[in-house]
């Protein structure tokens, strides 16, 4: 199919049904998305191709901005003061632990070249806050859990950004050899972080200063999906990261907004087309093909991440004293990833193109597996946690 309006008709309805279906049997309707793309992929019926998909990026540019944007918007810090202490060991363990373990597992075990096992195993600590915001909105979650998974997921995506720029210039000056400057890379890396940041505060603060201005919701929600593109074109043009951009554009609203939920709450008119597009694009970009060459090395990856990713939230969780719930459901549920990886992965096709082609098998074999089960974990430990708003309301 190369007729685009005629596929994103095929997305958006046959997503849509699959997500009813999928609710229906207690599953998330993300991971419905996922599927649904997926039987469109080149890897079972090609009705997506990859020039088609190439052609629908914006659909995935705006999509992964709102929900950065969304992320940010729920990290207000009057709100989560109680439950800093949890999300900041939570994503430091998670960092540390699953960096060390696909580290080691690729270098030692998979016996993968330096480079290439540093960006696997920075790239491995990104998590995934698309089918994390998807699940907690399908099930109006609302506690503990809920609000330390939501900080964790956007720390541990921001400590992820931070710890590729600094990895990215190891891995520069290594494949250079002794004509690299080091200093030279770290100097990049701090511009464009900097950089991101200020960009983030900047168009924040602007938000704030246009919203009293603006009380239609038509006319908010234009303001909103604008600067969200402008952020992630400026990004795109100078070298920024366009994820951590809208993140802090959107912790900067909540912060300094008087009311930030209603500020956002225009974004709900969108949401569930924009998540249908999105995830649906998002399936339809794995590829089972990669999944099956690169099965080994995939293999060691996943089991290492996971155990990272579980070990390293359930220890920071268990130094910082948080709640029983959180310390037994967090870990699991922030197993997730593809946004945030897909965007480093295109970093470093464009940085090391000679070494990018086996982290993108490996990592997009990860992602196909990752982000079908992620999701259905993710919901089980709400529901187990006590947190399904939608559920409870039903046995009511």
């Amino acid at each position: 199919m190369t007729n685009q309006p005629l596929a994103v008709a095929v997305m958006l309805l046959g997503g849509f049904f699959a997500g009813i279906l999928f609710r229906r049997l207690r599953l998330p309707g993300v991971t419905a998305y996922i599927l649904f793309g997926l039987l469109l992929s080149p890897s079972v019926f090609n009705i997506i191709p990859p020039a088609l998909d190439k052609e629908l990026a914006l659909i995935k540019t705006l999509g992964l901005g709102v929900i950065a944007l969304i992320v940010g918007g729920e990290l207000k810090l009057q709100h989560i003061r109680h439950l800093r202490r949890s999300i900041f060991y939570a994503t430091a363990g998670l960092s540390v632990m699953t960096f060390s373990l696909v580290f080691c597992s690729m270098y030692l075990f998979a016996r993968l070249p330096f480079p290439i096992a540093l960006l696997l195993g920075v790239t491995a600590t990104a998590t995934a806050p698309a089918p994390v915001i998807a699940v907690i909105k399908e099930l109006r979650a609302g506690g503990p859990l809920t609000s330390t998974m939501l900080g964790s997921v956007a720390v541990a995506d921001a400590m992820a950004i931070l710890l590729f720029g600094v990895v990215s210039a190891v891995v520069a000056t290594s494949l250079a050899g002794a004509s690299a400057s080091l200093f030279r890379a770290f100097v990049f890396t701090a511009q464009e972080l900097l950089g991101s940041l200020l960009l983030g505060v900047l168009s924040g603060v602007a938000l704030v200063l246009f919203a009293g201005k603006y009380k239609d919701k038509n006319q908010r929600l234009l303001l909103l999906l604008a600067v969200i593109l402008l952020n992630s074109g400026i990004s795109q043009a100078v070298h920024f990261s366009a994820l951590l951009v809208n993140l802090i554009c959107g912790i900067t609203v909540a912060n300094l907004h008087k009311q930030p939920h209603h500020f956002f709450s225009v974004l709900e008119v969108i949401e569930t087309l924009l998540f249908i597009a999105f995830f649906t694009l998002a399936g339809a970009s794995l590829r089972l093909d990669t999944l099956v060459a690169n099965w080994p090395v995939a293999l060691v990856y996943i089991v290492a991440r996971t155990t990272g990713v579980i070990s390293g939230v359930t220890a920071g969780t268990f130094l910082s004293g948080a709640d029983g719930v959180v310390r037994r459901y967090l870990g699991r549920s922030l197993l997730s990833k593809a946004g945030v990886t897909i965007g480093l992965v295109l970093l470093i096709q464009s940085r090391f193109p000679e070494i990018a082609a086996v982290v993108t098998a490996v990592e997009l074999s990860a992602i196909t597996a990752f982000e079908l089960v992620g999701p259905v974990i993710t919901r089980n430990s709400l529901i187990r946690a006590g947190e399904a708003g939608n559920l409870l309301e039903r046995q009511i």
